[in-house]
């Protein structure tokens, strides 16, 4: 079809290169029910599959509106290819993740997990507001307060998981579910983060599948108007409203809301798309995939980003390692007063012209593996990124591995199915350095909350077991 569109041989050979390369991994990682499957699954989907797909649908060539197609797909198909021996080495590694993270199936502790990511999310709302008297200082959830923030997440599949275990697949929502689900949709609305509004239903219906949540009618009808309610009015309005507020330097919820009732009505979505449009081409100055807006997809066509930097490398050559050490900081930023200097996302938006000089709280995502060329070339793609990548996965296969019925696994696709797909490298060392043992400490948090349950579980199973020997 690509072909038939007019798209470069070469090209469209690299693009079915990704294609087999992406699929012999993810089958090989263990498809849909494996955390690294997922993530890979979303990494493709947004770097390179729905942009091809739309192509096609557009009747456009896959190579046109790219600056370097042919070195962009390469590196791409170069990226994909390395998946196939780092799944084969991770898949042959064996695991004991149960006594790390195992998998809960007591309604009454998961509940108590959600109740205790309920006060945790409060408590790193408090610490951001009490930073300033605005949400002004949080528009990227610095320091302390995102590890709290990342909270109300595991409550979200803490709480669908205990109503879905407690009803028998029937019921997957109720009142804890839903005030889980209204707290990280204030800490999205307040960051003006549309990730962390996405994340809110992206953690329930992960949620549902790993727990073999059976939907009925009513059930999708539902989803599908919260989705193009999300789509129509959300999206727009937080994308336009972190840029204007970051022209203005005024993120406060009073200025965002202000600006949601001036410049656009509940009843005209299109006011709100138009307010979006006009805060993209602020943005940056790489044209569009298609030749025009696309809307939400623009930010699902990665590709094009990645273009823009390969091409950038290309003439003014790569930007060298030290960005990328600049950019690790091994402890928190509470115990060491050494923090990263460089924002890398930021710092190439710089570089590349895509951003203002001025502008130091947008990142734009590159995607990890044009990221890595542009800090030493081909070398470091497969030194970095693939070293990078081979420690990620191995982390998540040796930690978490299958999704069925475990919240912990749910939840590490949550924290890493954008950043695996648009961060740097670097993020993938901060993941298992930082993250991993970040969860091993929430989770002995989590235990000791609900102890009590525990104790409870453990003499009702004594209890069966006493009266299945002694009748």
């Amino acid at each position: 079809m690509q072909l038939a569109c007019g798209t470069d041989f070469d090209f469209a050979i690299f693009v079915a290169l990704y294609g087999f390369a992406f699929f012999h991994s993810f089958y090989r990682l263990g498809h849909l029910f494996s955390t690294n499957g997922l993530l890979l699954l979303s990494a493709a989907t947004k770097t390179v599959f729905i942009s091809q797909l739309i192509k096609v649908l557009l009747w456009q060539p896959a190579d046109k509106y790219l600056y370097s197609p042919s070195t962009t797909i390469e590196l791409l198909a170069l990226g994909m290819l390395l998946t196939i021996p780092i799944s084969s080495v991770v898949m042959r590694t064996k695991t004991d993740r149960a006594s790390y993270f195992p998998k809960e199936k007591n309604p009454e502790i998961l509940n108590r997990f959600a109740y205790a990511c309920l006060a945790l999310g409060a408590v790193g709302l408090v610490y951001g507001i009490s930073r300033k008297s605005t949400f002004s200082s949080m528009p990227t959830a610095k320091g302390f307060a995102s590890y709290f923030l990342m909270a109300p997440l595991l409550g979200i599949v803490s709480s669908t998981a205990a109503q879905i275990i407690r009803t028998q697949r029937k019921k997957s929502a109720n009142l804890l579910v839903l005030a889980c689900v209204a707290q990280q949709l204030l800490i999205g609305t307040a960051l003006t983060s549309k990730q962390g509004v996405f994340d809110a239903f992206l953690a329930y219906a992960l949620t549902c599948w790993a727990f073999a949540f059976k939907p009925r009618v009513s059930h999708w009808l539902t989803w599908i108007g919260t989705l193009s309610f999300g789509l129509l009015f959300v999206y727009p309005f937080l994308y336009g409203s972190r840029k204007l507020g970051q022209m203005t330097g005024d993120f406060s919820l009073s200025s965002l809301y202000s600006l949601a009732v001036e410049n656009a009505s509940l009843s005209d979505p299109t006011k709100l798309i138009e307010k979006q449009v006009e805060a993209e081409s602020m943005e940056g100055n790489f044209s569009s995939y298609y030749g025009f807006h696309m809307f939400i997809l623009e930010r699902l066509s990665l590709i094009k980003p990645a273009d823009f930097l390969v091409n950038t490398v290309e003439s003014k050559g790569t930007v060298g390692l030290s960005y990328l050490t600049d950019s690790v900081n091994l402890l928190p930023g509470a115990l060491s007063d050494s923090g990263p200097t460089v924002n890398p996302e930021n710092f190439l938006g710089q570089w590349t012209g895509t951003i203002n000089e001025l502008d130091e709280d947008t990142s734009i995502a590159f995607t990890p593996i044009a990221e890595a060329f542009a800090y030493g070339g081909w070398e470091m793609v497969f030194l970095i990124y693939g070293g990078l990548l081979l420690l990620y996965f191995m982390a998540n296969h040796y930690f978490f591995g299958n999704i069925r019925s475990n919240i912990w696994a749910v939840f590490a696709v949550c924290l890493g199915h954008q950043a695996f797909a648009e961060t740097g490298p670097q993020w993938m060392f901060f993941y298992v350095i930082r993250l991993v043992p970040l969860l091993l400490v929430l989770r002995w948090v989590l235990n000791l909350v609900a102890k009590d349950a525990q104790l409870k579980q453990q003499k009702a199973q004594h209890k069966l077991r006493n009266n299945h020997v002694n009748p």
